[in-house]
């Protein structure tokens, strides 16, 4: 059986749950990659750790149970899961290496391990760009 064989409720959830997730996957995507959104957040969100909120962001998106299965999401086509899957390691290297003092975001963004997590979230970015955004008020075709 698949989503559209389900009852109306069930395959709209599924559907519409997936675009919405790959959406706040480009969200994180965009942020990641961007040192201006990164500043940007730190001016809006005072409040914020703007290196720890970056680190947990895609934790709380993914998870570590949840990475196998994300990157075989229905709604990914294979390019961008492939991208998620090269993503993930430069993330747990950044996740690992970045220090506990709590240093300003800009020392941050000077770190190889932070200028090497750019990248790889602007690579992916860019592959998720390709077919853009989903909308979130309504199922399209995958």
């Amino acid at each position: 059986m698949t989503a559209l064989d389900a009852s109306p409720g069930e395959a709209r959830g599924d559907r519409l749950g997936q675009q919405r997730a790959r959406n706040r996957i480009i969200d994180y995507l965009g942020l990641v990659s961007s040192f201006e959104q990164q500043l940007a957040f730190e001016l809006d969100v005072p409040i914020a750790y703007v290196p720890y909120e970056v680190i947990n962001q895609w934790e709380d998106r993914v998870g570590n149970d949840l990475f196998a299965s994300l990157a075989a999401l229905p709604v990914l086509d294979a390019a961008e899961g492939e991208a998620l899957q090269m993503f993930e390691p430069v993330w747990e290297r950044a996740a690992e290496h970045l220090p506990h003092d709590f240093p300003l975001l800009a020392d941050v963004q000077l770190l190889p391990i932070w200028r090497n997590l750019r990248a790889a979230g602007e690579e992916a970015l860019a592959v998720f760009l390709r077919r853009g955004r989903m909308p979130d008020d309504r199922e399209v075709a995958w």
